[in-house]
């Protein structure tokens, strides 16, 4: 997951600059990353991300009553961010759409889990 946003942080980069020249879009990356929407939701996502690749290396934490309700709390907190990131959040961050699409994305969970 975190290769996956880190190359995510780089098309959402070249495509707004519209090009995927190696040295045009690791100019602008961090700009990207800082400025833009897109780029601003990425940070939370890969801050979650983190947290729970480190409760899964905490094996005694993630075992424990108290470590699976943080993991399912850090899950459903990067749906919510992840749910921001589209065009659900185009409109800001706390809309209709992005709680639609929050439970759309739960909603795949809960039937890719039940699978």
């Amino acid at each position: 997951m975190i290769l996956l946003l880190l190359v995510q942080s780089w098309l959402v980069t070249a495509t707004m600059l519209g090009s995927s020249s190696f040295q045009e879009v690791r100019g602008q990356l961090l700009d990207v990353v800082s400025s833009t929407h897109a780029g601003r939701i990425l940070i939370p996502q890969l801050w979650l991300v983190l947290v729970l690749l480190l409760l899964v290396f905490l094996h005694r934490l993630l075992s424990s009553f108290a470590g699976v309700w943080l993991s399912v709390a850090l899950i459903v907190a990067f749906a919510g961010v992840r749910a921001a990131s589209g065009h659900a959040g185009a409109q800001g961050d706390l809309t209709f759409a992005v709680a639609l699409e929050f439970l759309h994305l739960a909603s795949i969970a809960v039937w890719a889990g039940g699978i």
